[in-house]
């Protein structure tokens, strides 16, 4: 919908093309393994070039070829190269995801870059899923003044390259973090304030929560949670980010702002649809 309204906006930040590729390809890895299909992957450039440009909107791209590669594989190869085809300063980025599955007749190459569209309706029924993703990376790419093309023979895999130029950039990649994970931490009488409007988010954190072992106070919006906020105290606070009258944005901006420091030091995690 953002994307039909023309309301997408875009990143500018610095990125290397070796980490987007090598963060995509982590989580489907295990999924390959599992249906026992080959899952290589290669970049032909060095580590040191940066670009700039959305690496999440390039990320989504990726994530969505490579998905519907592993879908409609059942045997085989997965494969996803990457290249950077520099001229002045700006360099066209090309990716090529490949499989070894179903393919799609010539007829039908056009169609699946439509909105809810398959290539067959059998598919749908099969496969499942909305038919669109590639129409999203479709517009994703030429938004950002690429494109994608794709080259395909039924029953013997298709081939997806995505190409978009982005500007060589002199500055460095804002470093991730290390997530360590404390093994030995308990979560067993820690104090959670759960804050959401929706009843099924609250009872599925809740579950999850009681399960750990932890005490779980819910504030059904923004508003009761202030005031709860004023009479206990938590180790943890989760809110709903879209909430009606007092938005989960507004609600960090008060806990943050408190004079009281058992309040507006506890750890806040957002979550939305």
């Amino acid at each position: 919908s953002r994307l039909g309204a023309g309301k997408l906006q875009l990143e500018k930040i610095p990125f290397r093309l070796h980490d987007i590729l090598e963060d995509v390809i982590v989580p489907f890895r295990l999924s390959a393994s599992e249906k026992g299909i080959e899952l290589e992957s290669a970049c032909s450039i060095g580590r040191d070039i940066v670009i700039e440009g959305d690496p999440l909107r390039l990320r989504q791209i990726l994530y969505n070829l490579l998905s519907n590669a592993l879908k409609f594989t059942e045997k085989g190869r997965i494969s996803i190269a990457c290249s950077l085809e520099c001229y002045n300063d700006i360099c066209d980025a090309v990716i090529v995801v490949s499989d070894s599955g179903i393919g799609i007749p010539s007829g039908k190459l056009n169609d699946i870059f439509e909105d809810f569209r398959q290539a067959e309706s059998s598919q749908a029924r099969r496969f499942g899923g909305s038919g669109l993703g590639l129409a999203i990376s479709r517009r994703l790419a030429r938004i950002q003044h690429g494109d994608i093309t794709v080259e395909s023979t039924p029953g013997e895999g298709s081939v997806f390259t995505v190409k978009i130029p982005y500007p060589v950039s002199d500055k460095e990649p804002v470093a991730q973090e290390t997530i360590t994970n404390l093994a030995d931490f308990s979560f067993e009488g820690r104090h959670l304030l759960l804050v959401d409007d929706d009843v099924f988010n609250i009872l599925l954190a809740r579950i999850i929560a009681e399960n750990a072992g932890m005490i779980v106070d819910v504030a059904s919006n923004g508003r009761q949670a202030m005031e709860i906020l004023n009479d206990g105290v938590y180790d943890v606070i989760m809110t709903d980010v879209q909430m009606p009258e007092i938005s989960g944005i507004e609600l960090v901006k008060y806990i943050r702002s408190n004079p009281d420091p058992r309040v507006s030091l506890v750890p806040v995690i957002a979550f939305t649809a």
